[in-house]
């Protein structure tokens, strides 16, 4: 396939007949995913323009992502080798902007499977003055069509959660695998409510236009699911916390919501896992 220019909002899907496309399934269960997948694509159109409205500040963990990205790859604080980065389920736009600006010298690769969060994300771009160093795409995260070992990191903030069956979430993680650099690493989080039960699903509210509440599909990952999941995929966990405005917590708080973050590699030589309470 052909590169698109920088900055250029592109669809990175392919048809049935097409080269590389997958042929139907006739799979029950690969037909409901399907179905659940399509209903979390059509909630985050509806919300996109109140989305992009409230959500302009980069998500609360992207610190932890750079000091990480900066301890691994940096001969100095600060100072960056060029390098690939891809924001998997990029939204608007807002976390990939700021890693632009932290990173001046990274190409940071944006996709979603949502239509109208891209709009969003390619209006903020280019007023941010970014689009020569953000690539925009459409792509599921389960099949994103990159080439394999493409990317030194893997960002991937409050996405996981939304995949509603553990299948899409082993292949999502497969997926992110193989598009890691060996020697890469991929920072995911997870939203945490504390009022949720571990290990449930629920529906989340969002405002949308015109008064409108639109239901998201949440999942609620325990730690160990969140390990398991990852090793069924492939990947070593090298550590595992809770987070909250941009901090490490070393217990979970049981009045307030916190992300669940945790850093992954494609390799097996993974540091031992603290414990959380």
């Amino acid at each position: 396939m052909a590169k698109k220019a920088v900055g250029s909002l592109h669809a990175a899907k392919k048809t049935a007949g097409e080269p590389g496309a997958k042929a139907p399934t006739k799979n029950p269960a690969a037909r409901r995913t399907r179905k659940k997948n399509a209903g979390v694509q059509d909630a985050y159109d509806a919300i996109a323009k109140s989305w992009d409205d409230n959500r302009k500040r980069p998500f609360s963990p992207l610190p932890l992502f750079v000091e990480e990205f900066q301890k691994r790859f940096s001969k100095r604080a600060g100072t960056l080798l060029h390098a690939k980065i891809l924001d998997a389920g990029c939204g608007n736009a807002r976390n990939a902007i700021w890693l632009s600006k932290k990173f001046p010298n990274a190409c940071i690769y944006c996709c979603d499977i949502s239509a109208g969060m891209l709009h969003s994300a390619s209006r903020n771009v280019i007023a941010a003055c970014k689009a020569h160093s953000c690539v925009i795409s459409k792509a599921d995260i389960e099949n994103t069509r990159y080439p394999s070992s493409l990317f030194d990191a893997v960002l991937c903030t409050a996405v996981l959660h939304h995949l509603p069956s553990r299948e899409g979430r082993v292949r999502a993680l497969t997926e992110i695998r193989r598009v890691l650099k060996p020697g890469g690493f991929a920072f995911l989080s997870v939203w945490g409510d504390p009022k949720a039960r571990p290990g449930s699903d629920r529906q989340v509210e969002f405002p949308a236009r015109q008064g409108k509440n639109i239901p998201r599909f949440y999942h609620f990952f325990t730690k160990r699911e969140l390990e398991d999941t990852a090793f069924a995929a492939g990947l070593s966990v090298a550590s595992i916390f809770y987070e909250s405005k941009g901090r490490r917590l070393e217990k979970k708080g049981a009045s307030r919501a916190c992300n669940t973050c945790v850093i992954l590699e494609r390799n097996n030589r993974a540091r031992p896992v603290g414990k959380l309470g």
